[in-house]
């Protein structure tokens, strides 16, 4: 995942944010040093078309498309 892809939740993390697009705009490279199946994880910041920003991990978010 890098910065200027376009994103959406996964489906396990959408919930009532299946709606949501967002741009990822910053990617700390293994933010998460212990993740699943022993391996470290990236956390990305994404700017939501609901004019809002969060920060996730890059497992939580699916790419649309790809800059």
């Amino acid at each position: 995942m890098k910065v200027g892809d376009l994103v959406k939740f996964a489906d396990l993390w959408a919930h009532d944010r299946h709606l949501r697009l967002g741009i990822v705009v910053e990617v700390e490279e293994g933010f998460y040093p212990h993740s699943t199946f022993n391996h470290t994880q990236d956390r990305v910041r994404v700017l939501w078309n609901t004019s809002e920003y969060s920060r996730e991990p890059t497992n939580a978010l699916k790419i649309l498309r790809e800059s």
